[in-house]
């Protein structure tokens, strides 16, 4: 049995403009905004073109901007209080276990947090980080 809500939207960076990943998303359901990592050419599929010209007007910008104030604000502070800005190595292949590892310690804090009716956020006084 499934519990929760079905994506809908993955709001992504260039560096995942991936036909193969975008297809799999696509044949799920999932909507994909991802800019592309290179230009517009005559070989672009007309896919890509749509995709990118979605991207740029104003309602795609909209949608997009909310990486700002979702996602990327956690990013930066799990870099920062995991000391990983910059990383170590260079690569997503490279560069996954540090960042699962950041990720898992997070969600273990924040789940200690909750056992003990401590409001979620408070992850910096359980890292003695600053």
């Amino acid at each position: 049995m499934r519990v929760g809500h079905k994506i809908e939207t993955l709001l992504l960076d260039a560096g995942y403009d991936d036909g193969a990943l975008i297809d799999r998303c696509t044949q799920r359901g999932i909507t994909v905004l991802a800019p592309l990592s290179k230009p517009v050419g005559q070989s672009t599929s007309q896919a890509r073109r749509d995709r990118a010209t979605y991207l740029a007007s104003d309602a795609g910008k909209a949608r997009y901007k909310q990486r700002a104030t979702r996602i990327e604000p956690l990013f930066a502070t799990i870099k920062d209080l995991f000391d990983l800005d910059p990383l170590p190595v260079q690569g997503k292949t490279k560069a996954s276990p540090f960042i699962l590892l950041a990720l898992y310690a997070w969600n273990l804090i924040v789940l200690l947090n909750f056992l003990n009716d401590r409001p979620l956020g408070e992850v910096k006084p359980i890292l003695d980080a600053r």
